[in-house]
């Protein structure tokens, strides 16, 4: 049968060459379109084949699945890669690479798809348009909504360039598996999707959408493109951190690099803390400003600022930026009374307060403690009418059995508090921006009483309801001032390491890793946001590598050349950083 079928053939393509002879000596139709009819008798399957593999047809199944002429197809979308080859040295980089060809060394086909996808020009103006008449609505109800009034910048800097001549697009990344079932697809695309996990690449099952958009573009048959090619290009696409970070939130400046607006998504941030370093002279003041009036007036989060040197009350009037101020020298605290917490709590806040504002030893802070206790039990069921005070504590005080030095430093220490510490609490902060003036104060240990007592009472209130709900900002600036005498009682760092616990973001500001004080990776290594600002010493940039994926080419070529207001921001959880011209107030 088979030579039958051969016989015929042959025949069938005689008798073709001799049609189209005929059609092309008497130029006649009828003679080419027999011609046609017969190719396409013969050549049926082949011509469906080319037609198959001209359109990419595909029939999406399920998500990260499909079928195409080649089979079950699974898919999967990169969304995110952590690094590119310059984060590493040559073994680092070699290492990487070789783990990544062993991921995809599976028993069946790989491909990788990198897309430059172009989007419509006037789809896209069009939307931007609509969108920046939406933003200067809002803006006439609300002329003083910063954030409005960035994202309409930053729109119309994307319109400019635009009609510069830049066209719109977008990159998208597909790495595809074949095989000869659903589940052998599925199965291949979750060995892949771990192992780029494990390097830091972020890919999920690809949607009908995402496979759409290649096919659309006109491709070749996806089980055309070369696999040796690119088992390597995931690790030079540019390194950038999660988008959920940076696209919404408190906007914080433009990408040095890439000339893109940067924002902070408190929201989302696994920590709400802030810490800037930088030296004197390199903008943290406006850094940590800027980020109070954006939380207090577009988040509409009342903020405290515990102003040292008057620098935030002199820039606020400058700017014409309505606040209130608090005068601790005749706000009282009340330390000595409980403030939404109990006896004992109370009293070990005073002892933690004390030890730290003036330096106490261990052995001492331990006589205080058993001096207040001995002043509640003395009281005993009269506490209820009758409020404990700071002379009830010298009371117990004198009879406690101490060394005598012990005893004097104590007395200096509550005679100080009785200056200050003299009635009923009366703090309170409204919405907006509060500052705690504590210019006019010259003793540091006074500063951290003060800066202690209210911080304390803060998370006291606020800790009741709804912890991961941010209740209220803390400003910290020359946070040297507490954080270099903290140690076994370090107060700011355990409310750092609970996160959202307490509804409070503290933000700080210093001038060096070493004000931090033995408590410095704990502040590293829980702050949501972390801006450096610029500094020339090598050996800080270098120190940093442990928190922030920086490398020595990185420190050489740009980071020591940072200008005034521009900085290298790192969000927690994602090490890659980004180098910014910070936005701040102006006049």
């Amino acid at each position: 049968m088979n030579k039958g079928r051969i016989k015929i053939n042959k025949e069938l393509i005689l008798l073709l060459l001799f049609i189209s002879t005929l059609s092309i000596v008497t130029r006649n139709l009828y003679f080419l379109l027999l011609y046609l009819i017969i190719v396409i008798y013969l050549f049926n399957n082949k011509i469906k084949k080319m037609i198959i593999k001209t359109d990419n047809f595909y029939q999406f199944v399920e998500k990260g699945v499909f079928k195409s002429s080649v089979g079950f197809v699974g898919s999967l979308a990169v969304d995110d890669v952590e690094y590119d080859f310059r984060d590493f040295d040559g073994e680092v980089l070699k290492t990487k690479i070789i783990n990544f060809y062993k991921i995809l060394n599976i028993n069946s086909t790989i491909n990788i798809i990198i897309q430059k996808i172009s989007l419509d020009r006037e789809q896209f103006l069009s939307k931007v348009f609509q969108k920046i008449q939406n933003l200067r609505i809002e803006l006439e109800a609300d002329p003083s909504n910063q954030r409005v009034q960035n994202e309409i910048r930053i729109l119309e800097d994307i319109v400019k360039r635009v009609n510069s001549g830049d066209p719109p697009f977008r990159y998208g990344v597909l790495i595809m598996t074949q095989g000869s079932s659903v589940d052998e697809v599925k199965a291949q695309l979750r060995v892949i999707q771990k192992g780029l996990e494990s390097l830091g690449i972020r890919a999920r099952p690809a949607e009908e959408k995402d496979i759409s958009d290649f096919f659309q573009a006109k491709l070749p048959r996806i089980n055309g493109i070369s696999t040796a090619i690119p088992w390597a290009t995931a690790l030079t696409i540019p390194r950038y951190p999660s988008k959920g970070l940076i696209e919404k939130g408190l906007y914080l400046g433009r990408d040095l690099e890439l000339e893109t607006p940067v924002f902070w998504n408190i929201e989302s941030s696994l920590n709400p803390h802030v810490l800037i370093l930088g030296p004197s002279g390199t903008g943290k003041t406006e850094t940590l400003l800027s980020i109070a009036v954006k939380l207090s007036i577009i988040d509409s989060v009342p903020t405290v600022i515990f102003d040292i040197k008057g620098d935030f009350k002199k820039r606020l009037r400058n700017y014409g930026i309505p606040f209130y101020i608090i005068n601790p020298l005749y706000t009282n605290f009340n330390l000595i009374e409980p403030y939404y917490c109990t006896i004992s709590d109370r009293i070990s806040q005073i002892e933690r307060i004390l030890s730290l504002s003036f330096g106490l030893s261990k052995e001492i802070s331990a006589e205080l403690n058993a001096a207040l206790k001995m002043s509640v039990e003395l009281k005993g069921e009269s506490l209820l009418f009758n409020k404990l005070s700071w002379n009830d504590v010298l009371d117990s005080l004198n009879r406690l059995e101490i060394e005598n030095r012990d005893r004097l430093i104590l007395n200096k220490v509550i005679n100080t508090v009785l200056m200050y510490d003299i009635g009923k609490s009366d703090f309170k902060i409204k919405n907006g921006i509060n500052v705690v003036d504590l210019s006019l104060i010259r003793n540091d240990d006074i500063i951290r009483l003060y800066i202690y007592s209210i911080l304390t009472n803060l998370m006291n209130i606020f800790s009741m309801n709804t912890p991961d709900e941010i209740k209220v900002g803390v400003i910290i600036d020359e946070a040297w001032t507490l954080l270099r005498y903290e140690g076994d009682f370090s107060i700011i760092a355990e409310y750092v390491k609970k996160g959202r616990g307490y509804g409070i973001s503290i933000m700080v500001a210093t001038q060096n890793v070493s004000d931090l004080g033995l408590s410095s990776d704990v502040y590293l290594n829980n702050m949501g946001l972390t801006i450096i600002m610029n500094n020339g010493d090598k050996e800080l940039w270098k120190g940093m590598n442990r928190y922030v994926t920086i490398n020595e080419e990185d420190i050489k070529d740009s980071l020591v050349f940072l200008n005034r207001g521009e900085a290298l921001i790192r969000f927690l959880g994602d090490p890659r950083p980004v180098r910014v011209k910070l936005d701040v107030m102006k006049r």
